[in-house]
């Protein structure tokens, strides 16, 4: 009964003052959306490839790059990680990545054009990332030729909302070669992905000479120590006695900065420049605290009322009790409206801040066990 005249208390106090109460909440809504979509931004680059387990084990194999003093590539001949495996105990496997030049696509004679990214890929694909289908088998792609597997976006950008899995995809190439492909699978998105493609088929060893190149060390590797004895022993590289090996963690391809000349750019590789990452946590911060101090002002303003409001009530015959209860739950109610309303700012806006920044972010995410902790952190 004390709940029930306490809300109908809040409800007619924010219909006297309708003007303060959508003011406040339009801004705490706004000021937390703008948190939330920076802080999730800066949670999802940051924690790239986080949930895989082997993220601490898995290195690039980078070389000096003959052609610029100072910078490294990743990439490596086809032959030498396979010798890599053969020859070290501490190499557990290896995964070999390579990018097709595609121009566009055909799907029953018609021309799909657009920014396809096509890679080639060993079986061990998924030794090293947890790709799942949404239908189809990706190791019957991985092991046979002529078989390709699409991404989600992928499959309904060429056959809409149709069963992708049997149609044939014919794939127009820069240099005018043109080869058939039987889709296979089609694969769920991965949040936090390293590697970002629409097709992915399985080299070709005629016409895959090498490409980038990850290696997974076995337990208690030291990656330093083990790139100086593949330099000791001469591992061949594209200048022998020129240039030398690298064993580089996925954060020095992944996390860019402008002044490092040194670093390459990798366009089916996750690289977020650090600068936009941390900017975007400070900015977050910043904008929770206006958000906050703006709030608190605005209920300022309106104290003098508030206490007449009070003393009304008391000589009604409302205990301090109720009036404590009804300032809480005020203020509850406020913030858990600005909270809702937040949230479907964040949906409306996402496609836009992801092409401003370039991210992938989706809703699934705000709501992950990664980032919830820090929206009811914000919502606290």
């Amino acid at each position: 009964m004390i709940l029930n005249v306490v809300l109908k208390m809040i409800l007619r106090s924010w219909w006297r003052n309708k003007v303060f109460f959508l003011v406040s909440v339009a801004s705490l809504a706004l000021g937390l959306a703008c948190t939330n979509l920076l802080m999730t931004y800066f949670v999802h680059e940051h924690g790239l490839e986080g949930r895989n387990p082997d993220r601490d084990r898995m290195f690039f194999l980078r070389q000096d790059d003959p052609m610029t003093e100072g910078k490294r590539v990743a990439f490596a001949g086809a032959e030498i990680p396979p010798q890599l495996k053969q020859s070290y105990a501490e190499v557990e496997n290896f995964l070999r990545l390579g990018k097709l030049d595609l121009l566009y696509c055909k799907v029953n004679e018609q021309k799909v054009e657009g920014d396809f990214k096509m890679l080639s890929a060993d079986t061990t694909l998924t030794n090293f990332f947890d790709y799942r289908t949404e239908e189809g088998s990706l190791s019957q792609v991985l092991c046979q030729p002529g078989k390709v597997a699409l991404s989600e976006a992928c499959a309904r950008r060429l056959f809409g909302g149709k069963q992708a899995v049997g149609k044939q995809v014919e794939a127009h190439f820069r240099f005018g070669e043109v080869r058939p492909y039987e889709v296979a699978a089609v694969l769920k998105k991965r949040e936090q992905s390293l590697l970002q493609f629409d097709m992915l088929i399985a080299h070709d060893p005629d016409f895959f000479w090498g490409g980038l190149t990850l290696l997974k060390l076995t337990p208690g590797t030291d990656a330093g120590h083990l790139a100086d004895k593949l330099n000791e022993d001469k591992v061949p590289t594209l200048m022998p006695g020129q240039t030398k090996y690298y064993l580089d963690p996925l954060d020095a391809i992944c996390f860019t900065t402008p002044d490092d000349s040194s670093q390459q750019t990798l366009d089916f590789v996750s690289q977020t420049p650090v600068q936009t990452l941390y900017i975007s946590l400070l900015a977050a911060v910043l904008i929770l605290i206006i958000a906050c101090c703006n709030y608190t002002n605005m209920s300022l303003s309106r104290l003098l009322q508030q206490l007449r409001m009070i003393h009304v009530e008391k000589l009604m015959g409302a205990t301090l009790r109720n009036i404590r209860l009804q300032l809480f739950g005020d203020a509850f109610l406020t913030v858990v409206l600005a909270f809702g309303l937040s949230i479907l700012l964040v949906n409306d806006c996402l496609s836009l801040f992801n092409d401003l920044l370039g991210s992938r972010l989706t809703m699934t995410f705000f709501f992950s066990s990664q980032m919830l902790p820090w929206l009811l952190y914000s919502f606290c």
